[in-house]
This record gives structure tokens, C-alpha cells and sequence, in this order.
């Protein structure tokens, strides 16, 4: 799979804010922090960008899917990830190297969760 940026591009200081509690613990286990974001955004824009040739490819897909037959704890939890049910449907329709490949909607509900949870701390890969 082609990357989508350039790996070797020269490093930039960055300046954010990071949960605390969070924080701490990655210190404890001794995270190389950089690395860890940079393969967060790396998989952040991959799938952004998957999910966009998805769309070019079928345009109607986000809007065919019902939110009817989507577990509501699940859209419930990922609209808060997303910020909103248009991001999170995207989200819930785009098929998910986490989960095999297949369509957050139509995974189980056990694994869906658990991602969300991963990437609501960081570790969605």
C-alpha cells in the first residue's frame, strides 16, 4: 500500500496538548511519542483518504446505509470521536483495516466499541 506522504520529509516541532493521565503512562512505558503520532495522523490520513475513493467509486454509499440498523451505543460513541453524524457515518461505512476490513456498521458491536475506544486514546491501529 503506498504510504500517501513523504516518510522522509524533514521533522517539524509541534506544541499540543495531551491528556494528562495519558501522558504519564506512555512515559512509564517508555513511547516514542513522535512515532506514535506520526503512525496515528499516517493512518488518520490513510483512511481518510481510502474513504474518499470509496466515495468517488460509489457516491450513494454513505447515504444508502441506514442509521436505523446501526447499534445506537455505537453511533452514539462514534459522533463523539467524530464530532458529528456526518463524519461518523462516513466512519461507520468505510471499511476498517482494524477490523479485518470490514464496515464499522457491520462488525460486532464488541469490536467496534473496542476500536472506538482505541482511537478515542490514541491507538487506533
Amino acid at each position: 500500500m503506498p504510504l500517501g506522504y513523504d516518510p522522509n520529509a524533514p521533522k517539524q516541532a509541534l506544541n499540543l496538548l495531551v491528556n494528562g493521565d495519558l501522558l504519564d503512562r506512555a512515559v512509564v512505558m517508555d513511547l516514542n511519542l513522535s512515532a506514535v503520532l506520526e503512525n496515528a495522523i499516517a493512518e488518520a490520513v490513510a483512511r481518510c483518504h481510502e474513504g474518499e475513493q470509496g466515495l468517488e467509486e460509489n457516491p450513494g454509499a454513505v447515504q444508502d446505509e441506514s442509521l436505523a440498523q446501526i447499534d445506537p451505543n455505537v453511533l452514539t460513541a462514534a459522533i463523539g470521536i467524530f464530532g458529528n453524524a456526518t463524519h461518523a457515518k462516513k466512519w461507520l461505512t468505510t471499511p476498517a483495516r482494524a477490523l479485518g476490513n470490514k464496515r464499522p456498521a457491520e462488525a460486532d458491536v464488541e469490536e467496534v466499541m473496542d476500536l472506538i475506544g482505541r482511537i478515542e486514546h490514541g491507538f487506533g491501529a
